[in-house]
């Protein structure tokens, strides 16, 4: 049983002539291998920048021990820096006094030896200038 509506004949298709003529867009054309290079590029620095985000971005040498910020620890205050300064402090002045003063000043805390104090200690300091 041959069945026969308007679909099922389609007319006859002549080709197209070419002309040679190119009729495609290249000017915002990125090859793969361009694209690909430039994924691996954006990787190296996602990579290096999520390094810069830790202590060691190099990462640690063999046999070298991480040094913990303490201001990390959890519930830390810049009280508790302030009372860990003076601490560190006196100890270096009791090791002076001791005659200790082979042991070098770390720079960090001899730079900013005169700056940190108590609150309370620069109350004290006004009131006793003032009268």
């Amino acid at each position: 049983m041959d069945i026969k509506n308007a679909y099922m004949k389609r007319p006859e298709y002549e080709g197209e002539d070419n002309s040679g003529e190119e009729l495609v867009e290249t000017s915002g054309y990125i090859s793969a291998e361009v694209q690909i290079e430039n994924m691996i590029l954006a990787g190296e620095r996602l990579d290096e920048y999520r390094r810069q985000m830790y202590d060691y971005p190099e990462g640690l040498k063999e046999g070298e021990e991480a040094k913990l910020d303490p201001t990390r620890r959890k519930g830390f205050d810049v009280i508790d820096a302030q009372r860990e300064v003076e601490r560190i402090k006196r100890s270096l002045k009791d090791e002076e006094k001791k005659g200790n003063k082979d042991k070098p000043v770390p720079a960090e805390i001899d730079e900013r030896k005169d700056e940190v104090s108590l609150p309370r200690q620069q109350e004290e300091k006004e009131n006793s200038s003032e009268g």
